[in-house]
């Protein structure tokens, strides 16, 4: 017998009006349900279990939003053990297709468009697969471009699908409404509106876009490939130049694979030791004390200066990297934000969300169809919007001079199949004025294979 419990979720940023839908098609699907009056009866953050043609289905809630309808196939038991944006998108989209929601294509050819295949089993059969406690499941991303979600019992293959780790298909969405739905949740964060415009096709207008198809996630590494060492922005001494060589030398690209954030055997393989007081660098602004450990960070030896070594995404010097700086007890850490390390701090100020600021940040959103929104948000609300949508941040300096300094700010969803181009421009003295404001422009939802591609590309 199916148990369903109400279960409360804590609010995350994401405001909405009760009873709204994370996506177009969880609508579609509510109102062919005729779920409208169930949902009235739901909190915020809440579940509700029913039966769709003799089938048990689950609808959850989450901030005011109706966000996941779908055939139970997984047990909390199942989705506690790990996560996965596997478990939704298998559970909606096997309801999809008994539901009579609008289609142009018949089922099998569905599935086929959507690289959707099974070595064992039938898709009708999965909802079957939710009672069985002898089975043993498995979720595995292989290389960034598909998932295999595979049953056995008693070591024996009993039910494998495989399908695309893409966003749109994660989702049941489409990159208009992908875009469209960023802008909104953006601006409900940031209490302000959306100025929606249209931009002319020249070169500067499209950047980022390809003309024939007017999208923006038809992309290549332009930004990528402009990046440039953060050190050398920096007027520091030797030693420190030669530990941050060191630590490029012996920090892995992440490419395909994650790796864990902190290289212990560099940590371990490099002398540290006690900065001098008057350290070189100052605190212009109040950053959160963090929990890292002398051993997890890098020395530069003689100056007030922390690194804590994270891996790149493709080129080394678009990495994950924080820095630090003793506070005055010796004894723990803070993150560095100051006026005389700028790239540092900008880094740690776009990769954290940690650091107390009153930056706004003005946000141009490049859309299809040569068209873009404009918002403007607090950057720490920016930043965490995106962390808390699971993103991995990765930051690289493109440009810095006299009068501007302008970095590159990925955001990364491996398990969603998806990451975001952020490039922050800002005046070279921003950091003294908090008045002034911070510029992005951003690219989402490029897909990870995409990347992956232009990669290899570029290497030959």
């Amino acid at each position: 017998m199916l148990l369903c419990l109400s279960l409360w979720i804590p609010t995350s940023v994401v405001r909405a009006h009760i009873n709204s839908f994370a996506t177009d098609q969880l609508k579609e699907m509510s109102q062919v349900m005729q779920l409208s009056a169930q949902l009235e009866s739901l909190a915020p953050n809440d579940t509700l279990c029913l039966k769709y043609q003799g089938k048990d289905v689950i609808v959850r809630t989450k901030n005011n939003r109706v966000n996941h309808i779908g055939y139970c196939i997984f047990t909390p038991e199942q989705r506690s053990s790990m996560q996965s944006p596997a478990f939704d998108f298998l559970e909606r989209y096997v309801l999809t297709l008994d539901l009579p929601l609008k289609r142009v294509k018949p089922i099998n050819n569905q599935l086929a468009e959507d690289g959707i295949s099974f070595s064992s089993g039938e898709i009708s059969s999965m909802p079957h697969l939710y009672n069985d406690s002898t089975l043993n499941l498995s979720i595995n991303l292989i290389e960034d471009k598909k998932y295999n979600v595979a049953w056995e019992k008693e070591n024996i293959p009993y039910f494998s699908i495989e399908f695309p780790a893409s966003y749109d298909l994660l989702h049941g969405t489409e990159m208009s409404e992908n875009e469209r739905r960023l802008a909104e949740d953006l601006a409900s964060l940031a209490g302000t509106t959306i100025v929606q415009n249209s931009i002319l096709t020249d070169s500067k207008a499209t950047d980022g876009f390809n003309k024939s198809t007017e999208q923006a996630n038809d992309y290549d590494l332009s930004d990528f490939v402009r990046v440039i060492p953060i050190e050398q922005t920096n007027q520091l001494d030797a030693l420190h130049k030669k530990i941050i060589s060191e630590l490029k030398a012996k920090t892995p690209p992440a490419h395909f694979k994650e790796t864990v954030a902190v290289n212990d055997d560099l940590a371990l393989n490099i002398q540290t030791s006690e900065p001098e007081q008057d350290s070189v660098i100052n605190i212009d602004s109040i950053s959160k004390r963090s929990n890292v450990t002398r051993d997890q960070l890098i020395s530069s030896g003689n100056i007030n200066y922390y690194i804590l070594p994270g891996d790149s995404y493709y080129f080394t010097d678009l990495n994950s990297n924080k820095y630090y700086r003793l506070n005055n007890n010796n004894e723990d850490f803070s993150l560095i934000f100051s006026s005389n390390t700028p790239m540092e701090s900008i880094s740690n100020l776009f990769t954290t969300g940690e650091i107390e600021n009153e930056y706004n940040v003005d946000v141009t959103l490049k859309q299809y169809g040569f068209k873009e929104a404009k918002l403007t948000i607090k950057v720490n609300d920016f930043v965490n919007y995106f962390l808390e949508k699971g993103c991995k941040p990765y930051f690289g300096l493109m440009e810095y001079n006299d009068e501007k300094i302008i970095g590159l700010l990925i955001m990364l969803n491996r398990a969603e199949g998806y990451c975001h181009n952020i490039r922050i421009t800002a005046d070279v003295n921003i950091l003294n004025d908090e008045t002034k404001s911070f510029k992005a422009r951003v690219v989402s939802y490029i897909p990870v294979s995409r990347i992956k591609t232009l990669y290899e590309e570029y290497e030959k």
